[in-house]
């Protein structure tokens, strides 16, 4: 009996969920994916090295591990994406991230745009899926091993191969998502499965060991560097846990057995259904985490008993008509999103006026679709610097700027900076930067070299050092005007856009965030109190303040025209861009930002 390995996956299921709806209260729980990756590797290594001996045992193999992992993620995805284009738009990376899991792909696509699993990423309801894929990537290649039998008989030996492979690659800067960061989980739980049998089962040490994951969770593991060393710490106890571990029948055990059975499509639900709560801003208090509650729990039992219990492959039709429905699914959901992108529909919302979404609402967007094009090298660049973006000549008659931003800078940034330094007669390039130092410090160097006029940095690293931020500040001051444009934030004492200049350094605050899309969105004020100290400390006074009052208080910008002038409740979309940047323009906010002629013609390239 493997009663020990639910209520394993019971511990590492209750980490995940505490993590994802509060990161405060357990700051590593994110380990519990670790555990889960572990047993999987137990699980696999059972089930394989039973079945596998030959090309026919293989198929079969697959097969069941596909019907097994497949029919209820295609459900929940498919139920997620529905229910988003009903009550609030489906956004292009949630299709995204549904399309490379199926591909097994996911894991490696996060960590290609860096996406900060920890970050905000309140706009993808299917990032969770990242772990399945390794999960898939796993089961494809492991019983490959299986074929060859003296591969089998020597098993032992190449596991503990793998493990010491696994650990030298730790000591490499892996990214959260990559697939040989993992690899030490999944291979310990096969040395975990060929231990069990051969080990005297002893429960104080699996509960140790269990005890020892859960205070894991609450000390800081540096989530920035996971996984790292901590996580050789967080395999070693969960193999410890199935090696030792053997658990009975009894009727205190059974709660959390039947948890960890439904802990799949606890996983699978967990996350979409968290977001939904967030983006409805419901209040946090005992009543509506008992809703949340009951509510994962309910369809989670559901489609255990509907789906994954249910749908276990008796022959090659089920196993044929899933081969067919599987691209006819995503060949589906691609064109209902691309239908989107022309066809208007509604966003349901209690607190606020229906408004209609238009095509410019997408990052892929009219509004902003040449810029995009002239920029198309810089959004997915992460190799040599500017190689493929760079579209400014240098020269002493030309003023240029290079625009440095994240996420907030291409979601509508783009298209209204494009704007307004072409109003300036000011050429711009544009660097999606990622955040990553050495990518960091050698931008900056090349900013130096390159002798740019203007460094605009668009909504930069909030969760910077402040000391570093001053010194770097302070030394690109010295080579070039730096324009600092501070994203946009919740305050409802302040509902205008300020300017203030110290020497030749510009900060930017814009309006209020005007959380349009949600009712009670989620904010953060540490990011800009470490800026605003950044300000303090280099003595930033209001010599230039140009007050804009757009708005009358209280008078939330949401929609131009009845078209939506946010992607979300942080990201303003491309029509938006566009709109600001023609107030910006009417207002004349940049003459002495630039300090150029507006009547200068751009000089030919």
């Amino acid at each position: 009996m493997l009663n020990h390995i639910s209520i394993l996956r019971t511990a590492a299921i209750l980490l995940v969920l505490i993590f994802h709806f509060n990161n405060k209260i357990l700051i590593s729980g994110y380990i519990g994916v670790d555990i889960f990756f572990v047993i999987s590797g137990f699980l696999i290594s059972k089930i394989a090295l039973k079945r596998v001996n030959d090309a026919q045992s293989l198929k079969q193999f697959y097969i069941k591990r596909i019907m097994r992992i497949y029919p209820v993620f295609l459900f929940i995805s498919f139920l997620v994406i529905f229910a988003l284009s009903l009550i609030e738009y489906l956004e292009l990376e949630t299709l995204q991230m549904f399309r490379d899991t199926i591909t097994f792909n996911s894991n490696f696509k996060a960590e290609k745009i860096n996406i900060d699993y920890f970050g905000n990423n309140d706009n993808n309801y299917l990032l969770h899926l990242w772990s399945i894929a390794i999960e898939l990537q796993f089961y494809l290649l492991f019983p490959l091993l299986l074929l060859n039998r003296r591969v089998k008989k020597n098993i032992f030996y190449i596991t503990t191969g793998l493990i010491f492979l696994a650990t030298l690659l730790l000591l490499m800067e892996l990214s959260y998502y990559h697939s040989f960061g993992r690899i030490l989980a999944f291979v310990m739980g096969v040395m975990a499965y060929l231990l069990h049998d051969k080990m005297k089962p002893n429960n104080y040490i699996f509960f140790i060991s269990l005890f020892s994951l859960i205070v894991l969770s609450f000390i800081d593991m540096n989530i920035k560097t996971y996984p790292n060393y901590n996580n050789i710490i967080v395999v070693l106890l969960s193999t410890l846990a199935l090696v030792f571990g053997k658990i009975g029948t009894e009727k205190r055990y059974k709660l959390f057995i039947f948890i960890g059975l439904i802990s799949y499509s606890i996983y699978l639900w967990h996350y979409p259904l968290f977001l939904f709560f967030h983006h409805l801003g419901i209040e946090i208090s005992m009543l509506s985490i008992s809703i949340l509650i009951v509510m994962l729990l309910g369809l989670s039992i559901f489609t255990y008993f509907t789906i994954e219990k249910k749908f276990i492959p008796k022959n090659y039709g089920n196993y044929t008509i899933l081969i067919i429905i599987l691209p006819l699914m995503y060949l589906i959901s691609i064109t209902y999103y691309k239908k989107n992108q022309t066809v208007n529909f509604p966003i349901i919302n209690t607190l606020y006026e229906k408004i209609t979404l238009s095509p410019l609402l997408f990052y892929s967007n009219l509004a902003g679709i040449e810029v995009s094009r002239k920029y198309k090298g810089c959004l997915d660049n992460k190799g040599e610097l500017l190689t493929n973006c760079s579209t400014v000549k240098i020269n002493k008659k030309t003023k240029t700027a290079l625009v440095l931003g994240n996420s907030f800078v291409h979601s509508g940034g783009l298209v209204f900076l494009d704007q307004v330094t072409a109003h300036y007669n000011v050429k711009s390039d544009f660097y999606y930067l990622f955040g990553d130092k050495i990518q960091t410090d050698k931008l900056y160097q090349s900013i130096i070299d390159e002798k740019y006029d203007y460094l605009i940095l668009y909504y930069p690293w909030l969760n910077a050092n402040k000391n570093k931020l001053i010194r770097e500040y302070k030394e690109l001051s010295k080579h070039t005007q730096v324009i600092f444009v501070k994203g946009t934030k919740y305050n409802n004492e302040i509902n205008k856009k300020q300017l203030f200049r110290l020497n030749n350094l510009f900060i930017s605050e814009s309006e209020n965030s005007f959380k349009c899309l949600v009712q009670k969105p989620y904010t953060t004020t540490k990011g800009y109190e470490v800026i605003d100290s950044v300000l303090k400390e280099l003595n930033a006074k209001s010599l230039n303040i140009y007050d804009v009052q757009i708005n009358k208080k209280g008078n939330y910008i949401c929609s131009h025209n009845n078209i939506a002038l946010y992607l979300d409740g942080f990201h303003i979309n491309n029509y938006a861009g566009d709109f600001f940047a023609k107030r910006f323009i009417e207002a004349d906010l940049g003459k002495d930002i630039f300090n150029v002629n507006t009547e200068q013609n751009f000089e030919k390239e």
